[in-house]
């Protein structure tokens, strides 16, 4: 389970510098390849927050003494939604301005 752990503590590192340093980008021309690194991190870091329950679960049915504190995947769950809520609606404002703009009404989807 250490080695599980030490591990999972490494990828937590990986994902908040990732995090930490995605505010850099900020040309709107490259929006699709940003909304997908966006999208590919928050994936990543919900996975890591599922994994961590698992393995707390874990630690809990062998009445592991000192139970691992992953408090620090949620926060940077918070820390990184504006960024993943703006670069994903830049995409899809991107993606789908000319057709709101252009098609008829009754043709436009959402």
């Amino acid at each position: 389970m250490e080695n599980h752990k030490k591990d999972f503590n490494t990828t937590i590192t990986e994902l908040e510098n990732l995090t930490s340093t995605f505010k850099q980008y900020f040309d709107g021309e490259a929006y699709e390849e940003v909304a997908a690194m966006a999208k590919n991190i928050k994936q990543r870091i919900d996975d890591a927050n599922e994994y961590a329950k698992v393995i707390n679960n874990r630690e809990t049915l062998v009445e592991y003494e000192d139970v691992a504190d992953y408090t620090s995947i949620q926060q940077m769950q918070k820390d990184f939604k504006p960024f993943y809520d703006l670069w994903t609606v830049v995409e899809e404002w991107r993606k789908g301005h000319h057709s709101w703009i252009n098609d008829p009404f009754d043709e436009i989807n959402p």
